[in-house]
């Protein structure tokens, strides 16, 4: 018996469908519900396996920033009707499932560079600190007399004992750490982001937006400068201190 044929109530008429794209359509009928397909399995799975749930979906979507209108009714949808399925929003919204997923992406990676941004401000003291570790020479004990001053050897059988060679007879000697270059680099990188009479100011507000203004830069110098590992050993200077005989 065709479906046409059966009461009005016993029909499973489609009432909704996504629209078709590269992942296919999602197809809604009154009676079986969602019709299973690759686009409603590829909906499934964002909704169970790669996203955190509903509310997380709604919030990518919604930070994404996206213009499609289609997409909007799924988030909207998703948030005023809890019993719809991920699958069953797209359908009815008539988007396409692989937009949705591509938008999710995009909302997720907004919110992720939004996280990052904020956590490098935040650490800026830090940073800073850390940079000038590396970039300014510090006093350590002399490695080759041990802080000493003098150092012993033999020559012609007699026991000889003389200034250090690389102390000079301080017992104290600079190092520099391995990263000095680097960190003086972007000490003075970052020396010229801070405020200037005609620059711009950072304001981050209730809706946690960062506007930097003219200084488009700011933001990719401050990541260069945590990209780095500025913690490391200093690296040891080899000196050779030898003894003369005298005559």
């Amino acid at each position: 018996m065709l479906d046409e044929e059966l009461p009005i109530p016993l029909q499973d008429k489609v009432t909704a469908r996504s629209r078709k794209g590269k992942a296919g359509q999602i197809v809604v009928r009154a009676l079986s519900g969602v019709q299973k397909s690759t686009a409603s399995q590829l909906a499934r799975r964002l909704e169970h396996d790669l996203s955190s749930g509903r509310d997380d979906i709604i919030e990518k979507l919604e930070a994404s920033g996206t213009a499609n209108q289609a997409v909007q009714r799924v988030a909207s949808l998703l948030e005023s009707h809890p019993q719809f399925s991920l699958a069953r929003a797209v359908a009815e919204a008539g988007a396409d499932v692989a937009h949705v997923l591509d938008t999710y992406a995009k909302g997720a990676l907004a919110l992720k560079k939004m996280e990052t941004v904020l956590g490098i401000y935040k650490e800026m003291p830090n940073l800073m600190r850390d940079l000038m570790r590396h970039a300014i020479d510090r006093e350590v004990t002399c490695e080759v007399c041990f802080g000493a001053k003098q150092v012993t050897g033999k020559a012609g059988g007699k026991n000889l004992t003389q200034t250090c060679p690389r102390c000079l007879g301080s017992g104290m000697a600079t190092s520099s750490s391995e990263h000095k270059e680097f960190a003086m680099s972007k000490i003075l990188d970052m020396s010229e982001l801070g405020p200037k009479k005609t620059g711009s100011t950072v304001n981050v507000n209730q809706a946690v937006q960062v506007n930097a203004g003219s200084s488009t830069d700011l933001l990719a110098r401050m990541s260069r400068a945590a990209d780095e590992v500025l913690y490391g050993q200093a690296k040891p200077i080899d000196v050779e201190a030898r003894v003369i005989e005298n005559e």
